[in-house]
């Protein structure tokens, strides 16, 4: 077996390796994605429970603006893991195709004269 060949294969290993982390970070993207969206609804129902009086009205909303806060962080934070993904998933395609292509394109040997 030639070092094109080799060279094909170790290539389209490292291509295959970057597609199931590109898989891999947008699953946990996902399940972060749910916590979020379920942290939120708690959030909506806390602050609908300290609006019902008054007196804990002011707290209600001090815990909301927080709670918002860190939220707006975390889904940042997913944003930039998905676009991570789609950038690995691009480049992990790129890469398994040069090394597909390395082991079925024949080289082209020089004629001896």
């Amino acid at each position: 077996m030639g070092t094109r060949r080799i060279l094909g294969i170790v290539i389209l290993l490292g291509g295959l390796v970057v597609l199931f982390t590109a898989h891999y970070i947008q699953e946990q993207v996902d399940i972060g994605r749910g916590k979020i969206s379920a942290a939120e609804g708690k959030v909506a129902t806390g602050s609908r429970l300290f609006s019902l009086s008054p007196a804990t009205k002011g707290i209600g909303e001090s815990m909301e603006r927080s709670s918002q806060k860190t939220l707006s962080k975390y889904k940042d934070d997913a944003d930039y893991y998905e676009h991570l993904a789609g950038q690995l998933r691009i480049g992990g395609w790129v890469v398994t195709l040069a090394g597909a292509l390395l082991i079925l394109i024949p080289s082209r040997k020089k004629k001896k004269k």
